[in-house]
């Protein structure tokens, strides 16, 4: 319709209705695109903040995952000082035996439970967020996982050396009655009963306190849970100052 007005005007030479034609093509066109790039970009703020709203769930999830390894790595270094203090003692185990083999077992453990951050990569992947603020968060809380990660790659010698030392038969009520995860969460349970008899509790720690190597092991490991305490400890302080990040972004973008 436009372009045989615009014909019609040229073969009669009226220049100022060519001119005319010719501005309401421009607008038309700057109109159209303008509205396609506000499509395009509402689309795309509208994608973020979804991504965000799950991100935001993601890290609250990690947190939570976080706070459960910290308990249990409490449990594990007060076992082990426990542990600790029975061999550099001389005395028998009297009327603690089982308590001081579940401290043996809990101390042996690693308290690594994973966290998903398969959002927060795919986001990286699509070279969001926009908010600087929130990139700088994302950088800070990977890089606290990755460190905590780093120092439970490799198992500790004396998880290997103490559960060589607890034949089948304890470590079957150990694990039984001592640990828990059907609650969907990890349980280091000290309070468990017995599983074998007082006689085979002695035998057992007679033979662990006959290991003069497991107590450089021990108290290594100790040491190693305490420093990752620490860092647990920040990571749950990154993962809040995370999400009040989010939700400042959230707030300011409804």
């Amino acid at each position: 319709m436009i372009l045989r007005r615009v014909i019609k005007h040229v073969r009669n030479q009226e220049w100022t209705a060519v001119c005319i034609d010719f501005f309401i093509v421009v607008v038309g066109v700057f109109v159209g695109l303008q509205v396609s790039n506000w499509n395009a970009a509402r689309a795309t703020q509208q994608s973020e903040r979804a991504y965000l709203v799950a991100l935001r769930g993601e890290i609250l999830a990690s947190n939570l995952i976080v706070e459960e390894n910290l308990e249990l790595m409490k449990i594990t270094i007060e076992s082990g000082e426990r542990s600790l203090a029975f061999l550099n003692a001389d005395e028998p185990c009297a009327a603690n035996c089982w308590r001081l083999l579940v401290g043996f077992f809990h101390a042996s453990q690693v308290a690594a439970r994973p966290i998903n951050l398969s959002v927060f990569e795919e986001m990286q992947k699509l070279g969001l967020p926009n908010s600087a603020d929130i990139k700088a968060q994302m950088k800070i809380y990977s890089t606290a996982t990755g460190a905590f990660s780093m120092t439970t790659q490799n198992l500790p010698e004396f998880r290997e050396h103490i559960r060589g030392l607890i034949p089948p038969s304890a470590q079957r009520g150990l694990w039984r009655d001592c640990h828990d995860v059907s609650s969907g969460k990890e349980l280091y349970i000290t309070d468990c009963a017995p599983s074998i008899t007082e006689a085979e509790m002695r035998t057992i720690l007679d033979n662990i306190r006959a290991q003069p190597e497991l107590h450089p092991q021990l108290t290594y490991w100790i040491g190693a849970n305490i420093s990752n305490l620490r860092l647990l400890g920040n990571q749950i302080v990154y993962g809040e100052t995370f999400i009040a990040a989010i939700d400042k972004e959230l707030g300011e973008n409804q």
